[in-house]
């Protein structure tokens, strides 16, 4: 899932990018730029090993670099169709 399609909501995939090739950072900028829901962290090499250090620099990221919001909701691996229904939930919340 790409899109939620409700503009209370938006989604960021945050990557790690310090230890990608170049060309592979020009592929995601224009991901970026087709989709615009990517955000990266220049300095952070992704590896399961770093995962609390990446939640860690996620949440700086969302608090100092993205548009201001009310709840974050952080998953891991979702599929699409679980996202939606995660969002659906939080729907409610916002409509309370």
């Amino acid at each position: 899932m790409r899109c939620v399609r409700d503009r209370r909501f938006y989604h960021r995939f945050i990557i790690g990018t310090a230890a990608l090739e170049a060309e592979k950072v020009a592929e995601l900028n224009t991901e970026q730029l087709m989709h615009g829901d990517l955000a990266f962290l220049p300095a952070f090499h992704e590896s399961y090993a770093a995962l609390a250090a990446k939640l860690r620099d996620s949440l700086v990221l969302a608090t100092t670099a993205l548009p201001p919001f009310r709840f974050l909701l952080k998953v891991h691996g979702a599929k699409g169709e679980s996202l939606q229904k995660r969002v659906e939930a939080c729907r409610g919340y916002l409509e309370m």
